[in-house]
Order: structure tokens, then sequence, then C-alpha cells
């Protein structure tokens, strides 16, 4: 018998600060919207933090949903892997929440619990004010983030 995967999609950032809830909201797109292949988990992670690393140890598979810093306009979707953030980070600028998200990375591979698979699906935002809601932009790209996130499994 084939042991099933398991799979943790989870959305990072602030709702409380525009479109850096993204991630989160995006979760909440995915909750709502159709069926997700078993094994698959969607963790609104908010602003955890390393204590995050707990919702994916053991993981075969991690995507992160989050707002970045992409230089492009305002609502695109990127989709990365883990070693395409690495290449993309050392040329220019590059935003993952760098000390959050990132930090979260190494912490989780130095303690052997980083799942071997780890994908990242970025919203550019357009502020990151204070309140609870998504730039037009952003918000409209909620959607296409969760077919992204779809799209990878």
């Amino acid at each position: 018998m084939t042991k099933q995967k398991r799979i943790v999609v989870l959305g990072v950032g602030n709702l409380l600060k525009g479109d850096d809830g993204v991630g989160v909201r995006v979760i909440e797109a995915l909750e709502r919207g159709g069926t997700l292949p078993p094994g698959v988990e969607l963790v609104d992670g908010g602003t955890g933090g390393p204590t995050l690393m707990t919702e994916f140890a053991g993981a075969d598979a991690l995507i992160i949903v989050d707002a970045g810093e992409l230089g492009a306009a305002p609502g695109t979707v990127r989709e990365f892997a883990l070693k395409d953030v690495a290449e993309a980070s050392a040329p220019r600028p590059f935003s993952l929440h760098d000390v959050g998200v990132m930090g979260l990375i190494d912490l989780a591979r130095q303690a052997g619990e980083l799942p071997p698979v780890v994908r990242f699906v970025v919203v550019q935002p357009e502020r990151f004010d204070t309140g609870d809601r998504l730039s037009p932009a952003v918000a409209a790209a909620v959607d296409r983030a969760a077919e992204a996130v779809r799209r990878a499994f």
C-alpha cells in the first residue's frame, strides 16, 4: 500500500496590514472553493513566525503563499521553487518577508524538518498600510493565486 502524501499549504501575512494579508486570504479562498486532493492541509499561518515549523514538520511538500516584492505590477502572481527563490534573491532585491519566511525555511532546514519539496506562490502587493482590506489589484489576484496552488498538485 502506498503512503498518502502530506502536502501543507501555508498562507502567511498580517491581515491588518493591507496587502500583506493576501496569503491568508488565498487559504480562505481555497477553503471555500472546491475539493483538494487527499493529504492536503490548509494552514492560516498569519504572522506565526518560527512556531509555524510545527505545521509542516514531516510533510512531503510545502507550498507557502505570501505577498512579496517581485518588481512587477500589483496583483501579479508568480510561482517559484525554493531553489528559484535563492537564485532570484542574489542578483536583485527579492523579498518574501526576508527574515520571516526565509528565516523559517533556514530554521526548518537546520532542524531537519524542511519538506523535500518547497514551493512559493507570491503575489505582488500594492500597499502595506493599516487596514484589513486588500487593494483592488491584489484582491483580484486571490483566485489566480488559489488556482496556482491547485496546479501545484
